[in-house]
This record gives C-alpha cells, structure tokens and sequence, in this order.
C-alpha cells in the first residue's frame, strides 16, 4: 500500500521496537495511553486508512473512532470476542 506510514500499535516497548525496525513510521503503546489519549493520538497523525485488526470487539470503537472515511478495516481474528455489547 503505498504512501501508507504504518502506526505499529502493542502492548510494549520491546515490540514496538521490532515493530520500528520492520518499517513502522509511528508507534502507540497502548497499554500507556487512556482510549481517549490512544485516539487523539491517531487523529494527530492523520487518522487510519487501512486497519489490520486481530482483535475486533474489544477495540470496535476506539477503532470507529480513529478510521477514515473511505478506509479500509480487515478483521482477521477475534481475540477480544464477537460481540459487540
């Protein structure tokens, strides 16, 4: 996807640095930062065009939030559950 700038989002530091060195332009730790910071954060950079999303559910709507109009979220896994209550 070209002209993309990757945002690498996980819980450490330590996998934020792989994350970097594999061509990551930006890096959230989430475990650092409220949902409200983590979106704020995201907007700050441009917001999301395409997300890559192993967990669904349990970050259904912080991801709302931070995605563009026009983008593209692919759910490849649910390990944050099904449903959306």
């Amino acid at each position: 996807m070209m002209g993309l700038e990757p945002i690498a989002v996980a819980s450490s530091d330590e996998k934020l640095a792989k994350c970097k060195e594999l061509g990551a332009a930006h890096t959230l730790n989430y475990k650092s930062l409220t949902s409200d910071e983590f979106v704020s954060k995201v907007k700050q950079l441009g917001g999301a065009d395409y997300i890559l999303d192993p967990v669904f559910a349990q970050q259904f709507a912080t991801n709302v939030q931070c995605i563009n109009t026009d983008a593209v979220w692919v759910v490849y896994g649910f390990l944050g559950g099904f449903n959306l209550d």
